[in-house]
């Protein structure tokens, strides 16, 4: 699944874009999220380890004005349906 926010900034500078997230395994597996600003992948994909909430963190130049952060989790839907 996917989910997104818009945000502005009204000069231009270094931004830490920060994501708290905490791991519900499906089937074993942790779970796995990509970030993307302005459609930009920010680095690496990260996996999310720990079941307790933790903050992942990408330093970004940005321009003045609007932006959209996506954050999406690349293996959402892996669990198993019961029954």
């Amino acid at each position: 699944g996917t989910v997104a926010v818009g945000f502005a900034v009204s000069q231009v500078g270094e931004y830490t874009v920060t994501v708290v997230a905490a791991a519900d395994r499906a089937a074993g597996l942790a779970p796995l999220m990509n970030l993307r600003l302005n459609q930009q992948r920010l680095g690496e994909t990260v996996y999310v380890a720990r079941t307790g909430w933790d903050a992942y963190g990408r330093t970004v130049r940005l321009a003045p004005g609007e932006h959209r952060l996506e954050l999406e989790y690349i293996n959402d839907g892996e669990r198993p349906l019961p029954g």
